[in-house]
């Protein structure tokens, strides 16, 4: 018996950690605009350092890359809006987190982007802007275990999502023909928009995002430094359609429903937009592309490869409809 009160405790705690996860997550996303205080990067030209405060490249309306930046500062506000009116709902938790994500690389990226201006320039952080990505990290660092720790993965779960992974590993490399300015048109995405919409958006992520991405990283040989844009956000971009997988497979749903079909397809549109966006970021910062320049590239071959998947799972929808009534997710 006297066993059984530190562990009645010790869950209590426990319980208590995960409920406040989220506004702890809050006080690191506040802390990170400590960047706003002073220095944030440090640009060497020949020889000579020029320190830029985060205000500074911010009203810099000449620098081409700014709206990026604009992005990376303002992304965190919306993920504390979200994490403030939806504490208890773990997809909305799950979406801050995602933003978190994104915001942390662009943040990361500044001093990059921003040494573009200049020629044969070094870049760093100087005190205040190691504050901003550091904290921001952190945040979606506690994010993401709280997201996780409320995903309960069974067995089931573990060899869906691996069969899906190994068929868009496989599809990834029977190429239906490839563009003149580079990039291949197949079919990977379609299993990776089934396993998004069977598991839901944080399942979703994490096998496309984290687990797929990082496969074909691996073997595509690009490098490492392609894995946050082109991988991680590129493929993590399909859990959008997580997010109306309770729709599509509510079981009022008539069989190939229209209002199913249109979510299927908004979904697959904003999830191919995402991954266009990284990709083209990932242009920018790695290849030193503008941003027209990036989008014209990857625009020539990621917006079919979506078009081509979207056909595919719709053309699925009806027989994905009977598959969910068999076996359902919950």
């Amino acid at each position: 018996m006297d066993n059984v009160m530190p562990s009645d405790k010790e869950r209590s705690f426990v319980d208590i950690l995960k409920s406040i996860a989220p506004y702890i997550a809050i006080a690191f996303i506040i802390l990170s605009y400590l960047g706003f205080a002073g220095d944030f990067i440090r640009i060497k030209v020949d020889g000579n350092k020029t320190y830029y405060t985060l205000a500074s490249i911010l009203s810099d309306f000449s620098f081409s890359c700014n709206f990026l930046v604009w992005i990376g500062v303002l992304l965190p506000a919306a993920a504390i809006a979200l994490i403030a009116f939806f504490p208890k709902k773990k997809e909305m938790i799950f979406a801050s987190m995602a933003i978190m994500i994104v915001s942390t690389v662009f943040t990361f990226i500044i001093k990059d982007l921003y040494a573009s201006k200049f020629k044969n320039a070094e870049s760093s952080f100087a005190l205040w802007g190691v504050w901003m990505p550091s904290f921001m990290a952190i945040s979606t660092f506690i994010l993401l275990l709280s997201t996780c720790e409320s995903e309960a993965y069974t067995v089931t779960d573990i060899c869906e999502c691996g069969m899906l992974i190994a068929m868009a590993f496989v599809l990834n490399f029977i190429k239906l023909f490839s563009m003149p300015t580079g990039g291949s048109i197949n079919l990977q995405m379609v299993p990776l928009f089934i396993l998004a919409l069977r598991r839901g958006p944080i399942k979703g992520f994490v096998a496309c995002g984290l687990v797929y991405g990082l496969l074909t990283c691996l073997t595509d040989g690009y490098g490492l430094a392609t894995f946050p844009f082109d991988y991680l956000i590129g493929f993590g971009s399909t859990c959008v359609l997580g997010f109306v997988s309770k729709v599509v497979f509510d079981s009022k749903r008539k069989f190939y429903d229209y209002v199913g079909i249109l979510l299927i397809v908004a979904g697959g549109i904003v999830a191919t937009c995402l991954r266009l966006l990284g990709s083209t970021i990932s242009s920018m910062v790695l290849y030193d592309y503008t941003f027209a320049d990036g989008i014209v590239y990857n625009a020539a071959y990621i917006p079919l490869q979506g078009l081509f998947a979207l056909i595919v799972t719709v053309a699925l929808y009806g027989p994905l409809q009977k598959l969910n009534k068999i076996y359902p997710v919950r």
